[in-house]
């Protein structure tokens, strides 16, 4: 079995409270651990050979939606961008 360490070294959030920042990385963290899990998502993070970054782009969240919702909004996003 592999491991996989992943190092958030920055997120920018902008128009979310101060408050919020927890509940955020709470639903980003979740989400990446589930979402890294997945059968097909280590042969993805190999394909990228010796990649040290991913660049995710942005995110456009609806003002409705919680800040656990953004979190995996933006684990999603991740995940995506690392498949591509």
């Amino acid at each position: 079995m592999k491991r996989v360490i992943v190092h958030v070294e920055g997120l920018v959030l902008r128009g979310f409270s101060h408050g919020d920042r927890r509940a955020i990385a709470a639903g980003l963290e979740g989400a990446l651990s589930r979402l890294l899990a997945e059968p097909g998502a280590l042969r993805a993070l190999a394909g990228r050979g010796d990649s040290d970054r991913v660049q995710a782009g942005r995110v456009r969240i609806a003002p409705e939606r919680g800040a656990a919702d953004t979190g995996r909004a933006v684990a999603g996003r991740v995940v995506r961008a690392i498949a591509t």
